[in-house]
């Protein structure tokens, strides 16, 4: 399982902080990512904010980060878009994340200055304060002055500098120019999160602040690496379509950069996936505990809870690989003490000895392990852990149920056996209707689900009854007055019966409403007599798809299963491809000389390809090939 990554801040020299659309112009009028930087010399981006502060910026991030604050993933948008974009509203929008995270910020200074206290007593030095960062004023959370004021320093020399000025804004080593915002209460930060989450394993918080948030057209270079990726990247695009217009070109760079991973922790927030919202809320913490209880529920500690204590002490269980203890075949004195502590008799521990070395548990580190997993096992037979295994943690999804549940049939089918003379079954699955009208049949198949739908019209409606003609049976008779009911007739006879419908009868028509549950593609199927789960295999049904575009997709379907048989395979149809993946994007246009968009949009068109084929100007083998490569 990953570590739960709280702060996305590194440390590194950096190299500098531009403006995107600077940067994208430099890499394309120049001939080398070198050639491009030192263009760049002069086009450093301030970090001074007209009206908000670094501290200010981290504080947003806090807020949006856990969910608080009556904070919505609207406001968040707002945020992401940028300051450009929309000003009042990205300020409203923004300071309602300041007041929200703006309390954390003061505590984890507090907590910054608890620590740093006790360590400067003990090393009998002085002890510098570090200031609140936020007061209230107008109902509004705002920085005070002190970290308002930009104070530059290197990173790692102390919280203030040698006036006594609390550092404010980090210089980078490589370009002499300020870089990032000072996060100084990084350490209490850090201990407040261990404090909440003891068992988490989470990276320490960074003691720099990203200048993305506040300037959403910025771009963080922080070291040579992202120096050459960013660089090089844009300069492909110039190197794959040389004849393309200027403003093309910036657009396919802009578009490219968005599509590496490292841009979305270095790319100003209108450009990246910015702020992220409620991915550290409280339910978001909690399931991650959650996760990280089940991921360590085979640790030597976790299995450990399932030996009762009066036998955690043994060799058996504080020692890895022995000869004596780690075979299939239990010692006599490991026979007595299960017998003793566990209540097991010979046969049982036994079984639970070769169950722990039969490879089952093979991912299992040590045989101490694998023995001890197997003890858990058994234990968990009847759903419940052992008393003196207290709060003690399951793998996911390694629930064991009781006896009764191993008895049943693992087959989907539940055998009739009320039709070999057996005990008819009760066993039914949540996930299917057992259909016992009949002998306790199995269940129904999808075809035969299918099959059994009444349809919503007669095929064949019954013929109407001939009518009466004259010329043969003569004039209607007159009516007269009805005669009273004929006495009833002797028990001994019986009246005639009514004459039987023919086997091949037409079927009456159904009654209104008959078909519930089945939509118009699932009876259309039945026409045909089967299930549309037969005839198209890869379609994928879901319930918020209309009718038509059930069909449409149907036919995508219908389509791309013929074209898998028509393409010729090549390398580019071999290897797997993702629509979402600009370098596959472009590999794919320059080997069919067509711009990026196009396949795009050819990937996401419906409808018939020949007509697609024809709307771009390309053969119906083209758009096969694109369908297919992209088939994900």
């Amino acid at each position: 399982m990953p570590l739960i990554v709280l702060d996305d801040y590194l440390i590194r020299k950096g190299n500098g902080v531009f403006n995107i659309h600077d940067f994208i112009d430099a890499m394309l009028g120049s001939n080398s990512v070198d050639e491009g930087f030192a263009a760049l010399q002069d086009s450093h981006h301030d970090l001074n904010h007209d009206n908000f502060a670094g501290v200010e910026a981290d504080a947003a991030k806090i807020a949006a980060s856990r969910g608080i604050g009556g904070l919505t993933p609207q406001d968040i948008a707002i945020i992401n878009q940028g300051e450009a974009a929309n000003p009042q509203a990205w300020h409203q929008a923004f300071q309602k994340a300041v007041n929200a995270g703006a309390p954390f910020i003061n505590e984890a200074i507090s907590k910054t200055n608890e620590i740093n206290r006790q360590k400067a007593a003990v090393a009998s030095v002085p002890f510098r304060e570090i200031p609140p960062a936020f007061t209230q004023d107008m109902g509004n959370y705002v920085a005070v002055q002190a970290w308002r004021t930009p104070v530059l320093g290197y990173k790692g020399q102390g919280s203030h500098n040698q006036q006594g000025a609390l550092i404010t804004q980090y210089v980078s080593k490589n370009t002499k120019k300020p870089e990032s915002y000072a996060r100084p209460y990084s350490i209490g930060l850090q201990a407040l999160r261990k404090e909440k989450y003891p068992d988490l394993k989470v990276p320490n918080a960074s003691d720099e602040i990203s200048p993305t948030i506040l300037h959403g057209d910025s771009l963080y270079i922080k070291d040579p690496k992202l120096k050459a990726k960013f660089g090089l990247t844009v300069q492909g695009i110039k190197e794959a379509y040389p004849t393309a217009h200027p403003e093309q070109l910036k657009g396919m760079a802009l578009q490219a950069l968005r599509g590496l991973p490292e841009f979305q922790k270095f790319g100003g927030i209108a450009h990246s996936g910015g702020l992220q919202f409620g991915q550290h809320s409280e339910e978001a913490m909690g399931q991650r505990m959650v996760e990280h209880r089940e991921a360590n529920a085979n640790s030597s500690e976790e299995l450990k809870n399932f030996i009762h204590p009066e036998m955690r002490n043994h060799a058996s269980f504080n020692t890895t690989g022995h000869s004596t203890y780690h075979t299939p075949n239990p010692s006599n004195k490991m026979l007595k003490l299960f017998a003793q502590h566990h209540g097991w008799d010979e046969e049982t521990t036994r079984g639970v000895y070769e169950n722990a070395y039969s490879g089952k548990f093979n991912n299992l580190g040590n045989t101490r392990d694998k023995l001890m997993a197997a003890v858990r096992e058994q234990e968990m037979r009847d759903g419940k852990p052992p008393e003196w295994a207290g709060d003690a943690a399951m793998p996911k999804g390694a629930a064991i149920g009781s006896p009764v549940d191993e008895q049943q049939p693992t087959s989907r089918f539940t055998p009739n056996l009320g039709v070999q003379g057996g005990m008819p079954s009760t066993v039914a699955t949540p996930q299917q209707e057992i259909n016992t009208e009949i002998g306790g049949g199995a269940p129904r198949t999808p075809i035969q689900e299918a099959v059994e739908q009444p349809l919503p019209y007669a095929i064949r409606p019954d013929p109407e009854p001939p009518k009466p003609s004259s010329a043969i049976q003569g004039a209607q008779p007159i009516p007269v007055r009805p005669k009273p009911p004929a006495p009833p007739i002797p028990s001994q006879q019986k009246p005639p019966s009514p004459p039987m419908q023919p086997l091949n009868a037409y079927p009456s028509p159904p009654v209104a409403n008959q078909n519930r549950g089945k939509g118009f593609l699932d009876n259309l199927m039945t026409r045909l007599g089967y299930g549309y789960e037969t005839l198209f295999p890869s379609f994928g049904k879901s319930e918020g798809m209309t009718d038509e575009q059930m069909l449409k997709e149907m036919l995508e379907n219908v389509q791309l299963e013929l074209a898998k048989k028509e393409v010729v395979q090549t390398s580019l149809t071999k290897s797997p491809r993702s629509i979402s993946s600009i370098t596959d994007v472009t590999m794919i246009g320059n080997s069919m000389k067509r711009p990026n968009s196009d396949i795009v949009s050819i990937y996401h068109s419906r409808g018939d390809w020949e007509n697609v084929a024809k709307a771009f100007g390309m053969t119906h083998n083209e758009v096969q090939t694109v369908k297919v490569i992209f088939n994900e």
